[in-house]
């Protein structure tokens, strides 16, 4: 059984450089008995309801298209 997790940040300032790397670059996946008995994913999203933008961590860039949809 796979689980995935999705944290979603909401601010009106945009981040600086360090930041938006930061969230572009962020992963985590843990396995719980090689797999076996699952396994769970993490989705970072960052939401600027101001100026429409949006980023995603890798994972989250999957989602991405399903955020936009929302704010506009």
């Amino acid at each position: 059984m796979s689980s995935i997790i999705t944290f979603i940040i909401s601010s009106n300032n945009n981040p600086d450089y360090d930041t938006i790397k930061a969230i572009q670059r962020f992963k985590y996946h843990k396995s719980f008995a090689l797999g076996f008995k699952g396994w769970v994913n993490v989705r970072l999203i960052f939401v600027n309801p101001e100026t429409q933008d949006i980023l995603a961590s890798l994972e989250g860039g999957k989602e991405k298209s399903f955020y936009l949809k929302i704010i506009n």
